[in-house]
Order: structure tokens, then sequence, then C-alpha cells
């Protein structure tokens, strides 16, 4: 009980419990258990209401969390044109696109080849 009410302990008990997971972040603030928007949206790059929109795709939730945690442990994103345009391409592309997208594992597609930069490489 050492650590109760001091400020690095609940900072740390909140990375512990949600660190850098968009999903359980937009949960937190539509029940109002959060309400740092701004906060959210510099970690995840997205207001969370157009974030729960997405949340859908496992490829943004993955490129979210990726910019989250970048953010928290290391300031700086050098990535958010390459960011925004999968965000982009993502709410336009059609049910074969997507299909596409989660099967391509070499890059050939010109948004898996984002998705891989954004993300730091080739899984």
């Amino acid at each position: 009980m050492e650590g109760v009410g001091i400020g690095s302990s609940i900072r740390e008990g909140n990375n512990i419990a949600h660190g850098r997971d968009v999903v359980t972040d937009i949960c937190l603030l539509k029940n109002g258990l959060i309400t740092y928007h701004q906060t959210f949206k510099y970690l995840y790059g997205l207001d969370w209401r157009t974030a729960s929109e997405l949340i859908g795709h496992p490829h943004i939730v993955s490129i979210m969390n990726h910019r989250a945690t970048i953010l928290h442990d290391h300031p700086g994103w050098n990535r958010q044109e390459e960011f925004d345009e999968l965000i982009t391409w993502t709410r336009t592309a059609d049910d074969d696109d997507l299909a596409k997208f989660a099967t391509d594992e070499t890059g050939w597609m010109w948004a898996k080849r984002k998705f891989f930069l954004v993300m730091g490489g080739k899984p």
C-alpha cells in the first residue's frame, strides 16, 4: 500500500491497465471514466469518436497503438502523413481491398507498404 495516492504509482497503474490500448481508451472515454480528449488525440492521432469508427480494422488498431507507444516512450512522430493516408484509404476501401490487405504479407499493395512504413518495417 506504500504507493497508494502517489502520482507515479497512479501513472504506472494506468499504464499497466490500459497503456497504449486504443480500444480500452475509447471505452473509457465513451463511458466518461477518463476525460482527456486532447491526450487521446495526441497519442492515437484521431479524435476518439473517429477512432471508434475504425476499431473494426485490426491494422488501424495496430498503427494507433504503435503511434501511441512511440509518442509515449519517445516524443516525436515522423510518419503522420503515411498514417493519415492509411486512415483515409481504410475509410474508403471496399471489402475486396480490405481482404487483399489482410492477406498481403509481402507489401505489394500500396496500402500495405504504407502500413509497414508506419510500423517500422515488415512484421
